[in-house]
């Protein structure tokens, strides 16, 4: 039977081997040319039964690429066109091949770790491959063809952008009919940078983050200048490091500890040894207060350095304390979020030094007041109703809908909450996210609950 539900049609078919037997749990991916309705490219996947069927429903007009892949056939790709009729096809695929390659460096050692892209001349389809211990990357399922093989530089393996020329270099041209080897020669990847993460003071910096970016940029899918990372390691106990597996280059070498902190050193070579030093870190603390009121039991502290980074610890029954160590030096915006409001402060952390004592006070709470009704417009009563904030249920701001359905919440929480409608008989609960400015009222106007439908949870 045909559907005609706005033009659309469906695609069905079956998958075959090159002896026209059944193909089971192939996987089939459809590409509309132009866009899909929605403005997607890509359009539905499905597998093949044990059969070798598909089926494809209510598809839009227009020229689709099939695309099929299944473990032990190489790649099929076609062309369908599907209009007034629903279309059913058989697609046939062929046998693949695996291509194994080698790199080696000039010497003939084997290299591992080498990303190699093997890009089909037909339709630019790609596969990454990645060396392994001994040097080897294998290609499986390939279709016959002309493939070009295209070593990626260190560190930016598949990202980079369509911008970047190298996407697209030659490389090595070679023709596959059947299971083939090649070798690449890449350059040595034998080099090193030893060094040591450091406080002023000399202290090790233990566990920091080591890396080492190259000079050569590329562009990203964005088309934004990127320097590649090449090599990545930790620091030991000791703050010691070795970064290995490096090409002959000019390196910008960084260190980042677990506080954020970073230091670099630029232009350094393979067979150096450097030393960073990273600044000892201070610590913020001071208090949280409500006026006329006692402490929140419960808050949360979010400090900011000028990296933008924002760190978070949260406190629990401290009398309104709190102290938060490990924080890099410079200018940090200090901020305390609560169920009770939230309140922020600027000030500037001194290496090795406590900043002197902060009193973040809570804004003044304001209010929040609305009137519900039903689908009908009649007013509801009855409904309770709660305000939360991003840090639980604020203490004591419920209200009930009176007979015309208007309710109001005193004592809210100053800053972005949510006013939650509790769901009664007949009804579905609702959430409702608002903004209550320091110290005022918001008016939600008139709400509508839904009727509630069966299955409905709260």
């Amino acid at each position: 039977m045909v559907d005609d539900r706005h033009g659309e049609r469906a695609l069905r078919g079956s998958v075959v081997g090159p002896d026209s037997k059944p193909v089971p749990f192939a996987r089939l991916e459809l590409v509309l040319d132009g866009g899909l309705p929605d403005g997607g490219m890509f359009g539905p996947l499905t597998l093949a039964d044990r059969e070798g069927r598909f089926s494809f429903e209510h598809l839009p007009s227009g020229e689709y690429r099939v695309s099929v892949t299944a473990e032990g056939f190489a790649p099929h790709y076609s062309r369908v066109e599907v209009s007034e009729r629903d279309v059913d096809v058989e697609l046939k695929l062929g046998s693949g091949v695996d291509l194994r390659i080698y790199a080696e460096d000039p010497r003939g050692a084997s290299v591992p770790g080498v990303k190699i892209k093997v890009a089909a001349t037909i339709d630019r389809s790609a596969t990454w491959l990645t060396t392994n211990a001994e040097g080897w990357a294998v290609a499986s399922d390939q279709r016959p063809g002309t493939y070009r093989l295209v070593v990626s530089r260190p560190g930016v393996g598949g990202r980079a952008g369509p911008e970047d020329p190298s996407q697209w270099d030659e490389g090595v041209r070679v023709t596959l009919e059947d299971d083939a080897e090649f070798t690449v020669v890449v350059p040595s990847r034998d080099g090193k940078i030893r060094g040591r993460a450091q406080r002023t003071d000399g202290d090790p910096v233990a566990e920091a983050l080591v890396v080492a970016r190259s000079s050569e940029a590329y562009l990203d899918f964005v088309g934004e200048s990127r320097t590649p990372v090449v090599a990545e390691v930790r620091s030991d106990a000791e703050g010691n490091f070795v970064l290995d597996g490096l090409e002959a280059d000019v390196f910008t070498v960084s260190v980042r500890d677990a506080f954020g902190q970073m230091v670099s050193q630029e232009g350094v070579e393979p067979g150096a040894t450097v030393k960073l030093e990273l600044p000892d870190p201070g610590e913020l603390r001071g208090t949280v207060e409500i006026e006329g009121e006692d402490p929140p039991e419960q808050f949360t502290i979010t400090f900011t350095p000028k990296d933008g980074t924002r760190y978070s610890e949260s406190f629990l029954w401290s009398d309104g304390q709190w102290s938060i160590v490990g924080v890099p030096p410079g200018p940090v915006k200090v901020e305390a979020h609560s169920a009770w409001g939230t309140a922020q402060a600027r000030t500037t952390v001194e290496a090795g030094r406590e900043t002197d004592p902060l009193t973040l006070e809570l804004a003044p709470r304001g209010s929040i007041r609305g009137r519900l009704v039903g689908a009908d417009g009649q007013p509801v009563s009855g409904v309770n109703v709660v305000v939360l904030s991003d840090h639980g249920p604020a203490t004591g701001v419920t209200g009930t809908s009176n007979a015309q359905g208007a309710f109001e919440l005193a004592n809210a929480p100053s800053g972005s909450v949510v006013v939650k409608v509790i769901a009664l008989v007949g009804h579905q609960p609702k959430r409702i996210p608002t903004t209550v400015p320091s110290g005022q009222s918001v008016d939600l106007g008139v709400v509508t609950l839904e009727a509630r439908t069966s299955g409905t949870e709260d």
